[in-house]
């Protein structure tokens, strides 16, 4: 029998409850599992809005920190949390089978259908969200919104917002969706939005072929050429980009957006490609879309 592996997770109960699907699929596999409980810097300070926290890493620094001191041999992380860059000496050992990406809105009272020519205020601390939705309904109103998704749901109903932007797997993962929703499949999502992942150390031999049991290989693929985007146009997981991978068979359809903070423009980018290389493919795409930026002079990096 395996040793025990010390699996560090956050406390709400999304958190615990993707770290249950790593904790369960390994112990399927003969290993013994301890939860480790670990409070994150986002988790803490609900007061600041996601993109004012100037740093990547918000939800899982103290992860890393965790397993460089050797106090934790895996972390589960929502892959759209985890910066694009990996910190050296550290690597995504499994991806789990990537669940519906898109996001959905929750409606406080029942719509029949949105219309740009109307008032709404909604809530989200995405900055994603944020540009997307403005882009489509340029007369709302955005008020940021911060916590676990119990309490954002709440905070929805004590409120006189019409609506708030969720990930509709997190709802789904917790049986709480609502009966009054609308699902966003305009809305390009956050690059490996939907994916659950476990971290260790790079050199952790053992624990890193624990991972590679349970990797699903097409989530793997789809997530690195998303985040390799991100990485490429110099964000982090608050930056106003999306992306979205999907194989069919030899191809990839990939849909990606960026929004520049200071000006407003938008950059898109809906493409079928040939399946290659992740790294590659997502490098080719960065280089497709930076030609939008370059071809009316806006730097790719004020983006982030």
């Amino acid at each position: 029998m395996p040793d025990t592996l010390r699996l560090g997770t956050r406390t709400s109960k999304l958190a615990l409850w993707q770290a249950y699907q790593v904790g369960n699929a390994l112990i399927d596999h003969g290993y013994t599992i301890q939860y480790v409980e670990i409070q994150s810097e986002g988790d803490i300070r609900l007061d600041i809005p996601l993109d004012q926290f100037g740093v990547p890493g918000v939800f899982t620094d103290r992860f890393d920190k965790a397993l460089f001191d050797d106090e934790i041999d895996l972390a589960v992380h929502s892959l759209k949390d985890y910066p694009a860059t990996i910190p050296q000496g550290l690597a995504i050992g499994a991806h789990l089978k990537r669940d519906n990406p898109i996001d959905t809105l929750v409606l406080r009272k029942p719509i029949d259908h949105l219309d740009p020519s109307k008032l709404y205020l909604i809530a989200t601390s995405s900055s994603r969200r944020k540009a997307q939705w403005l882009a489509r309904y340029p007369l709302s109103t955005m008020t940021d919104l911060r916590g676990n998704v119990p309490t954002r749901l709440a905070k929805l109903y004590e409120s006189d917002w019409d609506g708030a932007i969720f990930a509709r797997a997190g709802l789904d993962r917790l049986g709480l969706r609502p009966p009054h929703t609308i699902d966003l499949g305009w809305m390009i999502p956050a690059p490996a939005q939907a994916v659950i992942a476990a971290v260790c150390r790079s050199d952790d031999e053992a624990v890193l072929h624990a991972l590679s049991l349970i990797d699903h290989g097409p989530s793997a693929y789809v997530a690195t050429v998303e985040r390799t985007f991100l990485a490429g146009l110099g964000g982090g997981c608050e930056s106003p980009i999306g992306a979205l991978a999907t194989l069919h068979n030899t191809s990839v359809h990939f849909k990606g957006c960026v929004f520049h903070r200071n000006n407003g423009a938008q950059y898109q980018i809906d493409t079928t490609r040939d399946k290659m290389n992740a790294r590659q493919l997502a490098e080719d795409l960065v280089r497709d879309i930076s030609a939008q930026f370059q071809s009316d002079g806006t730097p790719v990096t004020e983006t982030s």
